[in-house]
């Protein structure tokens, strides 16, 4: 009986100590370790949910946004990461995409295209 318990004492040790191990080597890192205020706040892209007819009235506009596998880079210390983007291009995707700017009582049709390959 003593012997099964050893035994079992040591497998607990054992694993535990492979745990910490995975968890100690995994490559994460801690926001608290980050520098804060660093990158450059992006200027994103804005799109007018509206057309301008020639007497300047708005008139109702439809969007088609796509979204595009990218690698974006969320702060300096950090590595690109594999992200979903939203534009209306792969080249002008954002994360976390463009601004639609409306105007009140102008209809607006945004359809989002998820058709892009993983």
């Amino acid at each position: 009986m003593e012997k099964l318990l050893v035994l079992e004492l040591i497998c607990v040790v054992l694993v535990m100590g492979n745990v910490k191990y995975a968890w100690g080597g995994d490559g994460l890192i801690s926001p608290s370790q980050l520098e804060m205020f660093v990158d450059e706040v992006p200027d994103m892209p804005r799109i007018k949910g509206f057309h301008l007819h020639s007497n300047a009235s708005p008139l109702p506009k439809s969007l088609r946004i796509g979204m595009f596998p990218k690698k974006w880079k969320f702060h300096r210390d950090l590595p690109p990461t594999r992200v979903f983007a939203y534009g209306t291009s792969k080249e002008a995707a954002t994360v976390p995409g463009p601004t639609i700017e409306a105007l009140h009582g102008v209809e607006t049709l945004c359809e989002v295209d998820k058709s892009s390959p993983l």
